[in-house]
C-alpha cells in the first residue's frame, strides 16, 4: 500500500450556493439560471409511461417481462442525466 500525503485544497473567501428545483435544474447565487434540457424532460415522461404500462401487466406473464425489460433498458441507456448536467454546467472554480 502507498502512503501518500494529502493537501489541503487553500482557502477562499469566494462561496456559492445552488438552489436544486423542479421547475429550474439549478439556480447558483451569482444569478445564472440552469434550465433542464428537452431530452431529460422527454426522457423523464417516456420512463413514466413505461413504468405505467410495466405496472398494468399480470404478475409472471411474458408481456410483463418484456415490459420489465423495456424499463431496464430505459435506465441502463439514461441513467441519471442530471448528475452530468450539472457536472458540466456549473464551474468548480466559481466555489474556490
Amino acid at each position: 500500500m502507498v502512503e501518500t500525503e494529502i493537501e489541503p485544497l487553500p482557502r477562499s473567501e469566494n462561496k456559492i450556493g445552488v438552489d436544486l428545483g423542479l421547475k429550474d435544474f439549478a439556480i447558483p447565487s451569482t444569478g445564472d439560471l440552469i434550465t433542464y434540457f428537452k431530452h431529460l424532460r422527454r426522457s423523464e415522461k417516456r420512463l413514466a409511461r413505461l413504468q405505467r404500462e410495466l405496472s398494468r401487466k399480470q404478475k409472471g406473464s411474458r408481456n410483463r417481462d418484456k415490459a420489465r425489460l423495456k424499463v431496464a433498458r430505459h435506465h441502463e441507456k439514461n441513467g441519471k442525466p442530471e448528475k452530468g448536467l450539472f457536472t458540466q454546467r456549473v464551474d468548480p472554480d466559481d466555489s474556490r
